[in-house]
């Protein structure tokens, strides 16, 4: 028997059993049912990757490497030499919102500095 319907008999005991049969006909008593109960999944990350070209400035990565995904200068260079070797390279993993935000910023500020810089997201 769950808390909830034993505190209702428990309430209802102390008054008279004609109060007791009352008040619980009018209830709407839901029981717990663990086998529905489970854990929450965690939420999905999700990788921001920069795509390598030919023509976005090292400097503007490094850039937007410590100023967007808060690297430090060795670590943007270290994907920065990643990017070029590979021809991608994650720059952060993120919850949805937080590297779709991530992304738009960094695409925003490629636009606006004339930079051809692609910035894609995909799950990890």
């Amino acid at each position: 028997m769950n808390v909830i319907k034993m505190n209702i008999i428990h309430h209802c005991w102390q008054n008279s059993n004609e109060s007791f049969e009352s008040e619980m006909s009018g209830l709407n008593i839901v029981e717990h049912n663990p086998i529905i109960m489970r854990k929450r999944d965690k939420p999905r990350k999700w990788k921001v990757i920069i795509l390598n070209d030919d023509f976005t400035a090292n400097d503007f990565i490094i850039h937007l490497l410590v100023t967007q995904f808060n690297k430090s200068y060795d670590a943007a260079g270290g994907i920065l030499s990643e990017i070029h070797k590979q021809g991608n390279a994650v720059a952060g993993v993120y919850s949805f919102g937080v590297a779709e935000t991530k992304l738009s910023m960094a695409s925003m500020l490629a636009r606006l500095s004339k930079q051809p810089l692609r910035v894609i997201m995909e799950p990890e």
